[in-house]
């Protein structure tokens, strides 16, 4: 498995059935790119009730990408950057809709059968609160749709709830084909940082590396400032508000840890000490054999001290721990241009790392036991 930690900034913004149905509160935002021109000859006819699917993490036929909560619950969360889902349906026609609750305005990226579909002439839906993602007007036959998640976690948690359209849906036609796992920890620039101020996580360099390596992965992408406060204690946990409230099991073990953050303006003592911290937790609950990559800028000093420092006190490459300095932009609000150069000087040692032997362990334990202690109850928010 792989693991990226990255914070960084982003890009330029890209221009079992069941018969009961979920209600979706009055407030509901709804986005559709449907085409309003009025056609009778066009309209569909169902000859069968609408279908309403109560998804989670267990729903047969989904490809969830991008997770790191396995949870049993009537909801599927897709809370991290680039995180989204994938299924297949045989439709009867009309429209296909995607149940969402957003804690606040959050955008996706919709495909249908490979095609990005378009939003008030946008390429992405957004909702904002309680609403659906719609998918217009399908043709008889079977479909493909995914959905990614444009916006980071910091700036808005999302659930899927319910899928409801008129056709089947096909539990075998989605497999997760992809080898391996690879989390992401980084900040503006992994979560797709944009110019503008929005954010697009299908550009950042983390999303661009994951489809590169052909495996799964997480992007946690945070604010810098968060190494120094919280990003050790947040690696720990599943919630979004990073509060401790569920505690992350490990379940995955990855086949790579790539760390990618900055000093952020911290002094020298400070940061390395932090740094050390989450490289330390990444070691003890993933085992003494997992492999973390530490990128640096070669113009941050302070970081660049800090990894030298601490990549060696924990074993060196015999012990897993990798590192990488990078001559381009690799903070703030990147261009598609400069994300793909940062990919680019990325990919080397990320191949390098995971092709590697680890042959000494820097931390000597097997299984992970985070010091946060908590209950294993979700935020309220999510019911």
């Amino acid at each position: 498995m792989l693991v990226l930690l990255c914070l960084a900034s982003c890009a330029d913004n890209r221009g079992e059935n069941e018969d009961s149905s979920t209600d979706v509160s009055s407030d509901t935002s709804v986005e559709t790119n449907e085409d309003t021109t009025d056609d009778e000859d066009d309209e569909f006819i169902p000859t069968s009730d609408k279908k309403s699917l109560r998804i989670n993490y267990n729903t047969a036929g989904i490809h969830v990408f991008g997770k790191r909560v396995f949870e049993d619950r009537n909801y599927l969360a897709c809370d991290y950057s680039g995180s989204g889902i994938e299924f297949v349906i045989e439709a009867e026609g009309g429209d296909l809709n995607v149940v969402t609750r957003t804690s606040a305005e959050c955008r996706f990226l919709v495909t249908l059968d490979g095609e990005v579909q378009t939003y008030d002439g946008k390429a992405y839906a957004t909702v904002n609160g309680d609403g659906n993602i719609v998918v217009s007007k399908l043709t008889a036959g079977k479909h493909t749709v995914k959905i990614v998640k444009l916006t980071s976690y910091e700036t808005s948690r999302a659930v899927f709830r319910t899928l409801e359209f008129y056709g089947t849906f096909l539990t075998k036609e989605v497999s997760a084909d992809n080898e391996g796992y690879i989390e992401f920890l980084g900040g503006s620039a992994a979560a797709g940082l944009c110019a503008d101020g929005s954010e697009d996580a299908t550009l950042a360099y983390a999303y661009d590396l994951a489809l590169r390596a052909q495996t799964e992965y997480t992007i946690m992408a945070l604010a810098d400032e968060g190494l120094i406060s919280d990003i050790s204690k947040a690696y720990l946990c599943t919630s979004i508000e990073r509060d401790a409230s569920t505690e992350y099991d490990f379940a995955l073990t990855p086949s790579l840890t790539v760390i990618h953050v900055g000093s952020n303006g911290q002094d020298a003592e400070t940061f390395a000490a932090a740094y050390k911290k989450l490289c330390e937790a990444v070691k003890e609950n993933n085992g003494k054999l997992s492999k973390v990559l530490c990128v640096y800028s070669n113009t941050d000093t302070v970081a660049l001290g800090a990894v030298t420092t601490v990549c060696a006190e924990l074993g060196g490459e015999e012990a897993g721990m990798f590192s990488i300095g990078v001559s381009v932009k690799d903070s703030g609000a990147l261009s598609a241009a400069e994300q793909k150069a940062l990919a680019d000087a990325i990919a080397p040692a990320m191949e390098k790392a995971l092709e590697a032997e680890v042959t000494a362990g820097a931390v000597d334990t097997e299984t992970g036991d985070p010091d946060i202690k908590i209950d294993n109850n979700s935020p309220e928010w999510y019911a």
